[in-house]
């Protein structure tokens, strides 16, 4: 494979004004975000045409201060696109790479790409290109993503200070940055493109739904719908395409074992509510600490190919009983998705895939979907859905991870020739 970068800068300097107001004996201190991006006009390379936002635009320079979310996606937008010119895939990756002149500490940082906001140090560390580590300390991830050939893409940066810095933390300092698109060019197809392209209307194969925040997602539906994945010894059904472009995926066994039962020990969390508990330390957390557990033994050599913070839905609003009494499920979750990386299915995905009859009915399982405050859907030994204590220890529990979206294959999905991962 033949991989190039393409750079831009892009320097975000945050400055603290000299001036402070005082209204009502209330303290505001004013910051001065300077973005600017410096380049030629435009820049081609083997199999990508890259443009970026300043050279119809010039530089921007925005006074801002720190600001909730919604005023920072209001800000002035950098844009990058990406064409295809070559005749293969190619997958790319947005990054962010922080420069050693910056001294405002990343953790007061924003970033959007494409409307979906995180802090930057929450983004995949990643290998800083090797034209930049004299210049460069360390480089985040924001996308990946692929293109057919001829296919285009825009990507829209935001970036703003956080709303919890202090005047203390921001004072005088300065964030720089420089953007690079990162890009291989393969031969194999990316498997989120090969299961778009593979879209039907009736029967079992894969569906088009709206997901969260309305974007696309495509789902697989039936008892067989071709949809085996093999990455090393490990063996997964695919359930989705997440709409940031991830594929969801599930292992084809269950952690074991859940026999060892104290009198301390609960399926989700230690206070037996049905909110599942996010703490890999607390060994009480049978369900967790097991997942987590499997993970270490099987996923540590592949966690490359994984999100180390996908999204999983724990539905605290308690409304999948509405849901399924309405026949009204949906990918979109109501509440804040929990950042994992590894969970349950929800009791919405196991539905929309058909139900009991569906490829995900293994056996007695848990969903990580609550019924009420105290009860987690699960799957019964007969594959119906019901409900259990989160107490409860009995039911089986199958690994959910999500695989980055640059993630390709070879295969058919069948089960004598599943998609497979291109490991190197």
């Amino acid at each position: 494979m033949t991989k190039k970068k393409y750079h831009k800068l892009l320097s975000l300097a945050i400055l603290v004004s000299g001036v402070v107001l005082i209204t009502l004996l209330t303290s505001y201190a004013f910051w001065q975000m300077d973005f600017s991006q410096a380049g030629t006009t435009n820049n081609t390379y083997k199999c990508f045409d890259v443009t970026f936002s300043e050279n119809t635009e010039g530089v921007t320079q925005l006074s801002s201060y720190p600001m909730q979310d919604a005023e920072g996606l209001n800000t002035p937008a950098y844009q990058v696109t990406i064409t295809n010119t070559c005749d293969s895939y190619a997958t790319y990756s947005f990054n962010v790479n922080e420069l050693n002149s910056s001294t405002l500490d990343k953790s007061h940082v924003k970033v959007a790409i494409d409307g979906k906001v995180s802090f930057l140090t929450s983004n995949t560390v990643v290998s800083t290109p090797a034209d930049l580590q004299s210049t460069a300390r360390i480089t985040y991830s924001l996308l990946t993503g692929g293109l057919n050939s001829g296919e285009t893409v825009t990507h829209t940066f935001h970036s703003w200070m956080a709303y919890e810095t202090t005047e203390a933390q921001g004072f005088n300092k300065i964030y720089d940055t420089k953007i690079t698109v990162e890009a291989v060019a393969t031969s194999q197809p990316l498997l989120a493109t090969v299961i778009s392209q593979k879209v039907v209307t009736s029967g079992e194969g894969v569906y088009k739904a709206s997901g969260q925040d309305n974007k696309e997602t495509y789902y697989f539906k039936g008892s067989n719908p071709n949809n085996y994945l093999k990455l090393g010894d490990l063996n997964f059904r695919i359930i989705r395409v997440n709409e940031d472009g991830t594929i969801r995926v599930m292992a084809d066994n269950p952690v074991t074992p859940f026999a060892d039962k104290t009198n301390h020990q609960t399926a989700f969390n230690s206070s037996d509510s049905s909110t599942y508990s996010t703490s890999t330390s607390l060994p009480y957390y049978v369900v967790p600490t097991a997942l987590n557990n499997w993970y270490t033994e099987n996923i540590t050599t592949y966690k490359n190919f994984f999100m180390e913070k996908g999204e999983f839905c724990n539905d605290t609003s308690y409304g999948a009983r509405a849901r399924r009494a309405n026949n009204t499920q949906t990918f979109a979750c109501p509440v804040s998705t929990l950042k994992l990386k590894i969970g349950l299915i929800s009791i919405d995905e196991f539905e929309l895939a058909g139900g009991g009859s569906s490829y995900l009915y293994k056996e007695m399982m848990w969903t990580m979907t609550p019924y009420n405050e105290t009860n987690v859907f699960f799957i019964t030994d007969t594959a119906t859905v019901s409900y259990r204590a989160a107490s409860s220890q009995r039911p089986a529990a199958f690994p959910v991870l999500n695989l980055k979206a640059s993630t390709t294959v070879t295969g058919e999905g069948t089960e004598d020739n599943p998609y497979e991962v291109i490991t190197s």
